[in-house]
């Protein structure tokens, strides 16, 4: 089972997000920013991470940056979900996100964008080793 890190500051965002990923049975940890979001990459090394990017004490941006930074997250899949539009969101693709979505959330958009994510991060017919 894949293992999806959702960081958001909004705990409503941030269950909603959960709930469709765990419908989906996806094993699902959450954070409430940016630094409790490195925090929980470092202890539950997650398959996926999707963050918000507009939160307090360490922005999304800032952490995609930072978790680029480090080697065991140089390529963990990183989707950015954003209420502020496109310049937000190529913002975070500059950063060092896969993909980016705004807000509203499409929830088939997001499942998606969730599993091609998943798919391009462990080859056909191996396993992971996380």
């Amino acid at each position: 089972m894949s293992k999806i890190l959702v960081v958001d500051d909004n705990p409503d965002a941030r269950e909603l997000l959960s709930s469709v990923l765990k419908l989906k049975r996806l094993d699902v940890v959450t954070a409430v920013d940016g630094v409790e979001g490195i925090e929980r990459a470092r202890s539950e090394l997650p398959d996926l991470i999707i963050t918000d990017l507009a939160m307090p004490r360490l922005p999304g941006i800032e952490m995609i940056r930072k978790l680029r930074s480090m080697k065991r997250f140089k390529h963990t899949p990183i989707l950015a979900v954003t209420s502020f539009q496109l310049e937000r969101a190529v913002a975070a693709l500059r950063a060092g996100a896969n993909r980016a979505l705004t807000r509203p959330v499409d929830n088939h958009l997001l499942l998606t964008f969730v599993f091609d994510l998943l798919k391009e991060q462990i080859p056909a017919g191996s396993k992971s080793n996380h």
